[in-house]
């Protein structure tokens, strides 16, 4: 584990699905309606429990909002996923599909604001440990929410559960690399370090800078095997709020 150094503002940098919010159930519904109701167009009437339970298996791998589209689409299909590897596989044999599932996914979610809003911010839950440290940490400036997931939908849901945060330090990292948008943001403010909290190992195994220091959430949606990684910490959401205060 290497040694953060630093003498001037470190800044925490928090993912939102899996870390700040379970957002599972959110995620499901909403890929679910983009692949049977956009995609195939065969809009089941239920929801197979065995087909359910698949799909969170599965949801360690997923990085951006199209990835949630490719677990419905194994799933559906029948295809099975050991590792990351072979999701990166599928994902690249899908080509331009898993970009239209990209799409999809976001239409569905604007469907759901748009038309039952209650029930879509209900199924976004904030972690309970970090509901109550999180509104002071909406008021630092040191602190941001860096997300593959679109900062609108972030900024909606922390809103409606009394967390103020700015939508100036909500990034959605979309297809770039986390890294590199800590360094810009590092550059852009003159901080020296960065702290990222991380429940997607491969976000945490391309940090290849010394300002910067990886943890990874073990409450989040994580394989048992990345538990027992020694290659960056995992920590505990009672170790993540005394880590986040001490950057305010």
């Amino acid at each position: 584990m290497k040694n953060l150094q630093a003498e001037g503002p470190i800044l925490a940098f928090i993912d939102f699905d899996g870390v700040f919010c379970d957002s599972l159930t959110e995620c499901f519904v909403s890929s679910w309606i983009a692949y049977h109701k956009f995609h195939t167009k065969d809009n089941p009437d239920f929801v197979n429990v065995a087909d359910r339970r698949l799909y969170d298996v599965y949801r360690p791998f997923i990085r951006r909002g199209g990835d949630y589209v490719i677990l419905q689409h194994c799933v559906s299909e029948g295809i099975e996923l050991a590792k990351q590897e072979d999701f990166d596989r599928l994902e690249a044999e899908l080509g331009d599909t898993a970009d239209e599932f990209h799409e999809l996914f976001y239409q569905a979610r604007r469907e759901l604001l748009a038309e039952d809003k209650e029930f879509w911010i209900s199924i976004n839950h904030v972690f309970d440990g970090l509901a109550e440290p999180s509104k002071q940490w909406a008021k630092s400036e040191n602190c941001y929410v860096l997300s593959t997931k679109e900062a609108p939908f972030i900024r909606e849901i922390l809103v409606h559960k009394d967390i103020d945060w700015p939508l100036e330090r909500i990034i959605c990292s979309g297809k770039r690399r986390k890294i590199d948008i800590i360094r810009e943001v590092l550059a852009e403010t003159g901080a020296d370090g960065g702290l990222l909290f991380e429940d997607q190992v491969d976000h945490l195994y391309r940090i290849n800078d010394p300002r910067v220091k990886g943890f990874l959430a073990s409450w989040g949606y994580v394989k048992p095997e990345w538990l027992r990684q020694k290659d960056f910490p995992v920590i505990d959401q009672q170790e993540m709020v005394r880590l986040v205060d001490g950057v305010m």
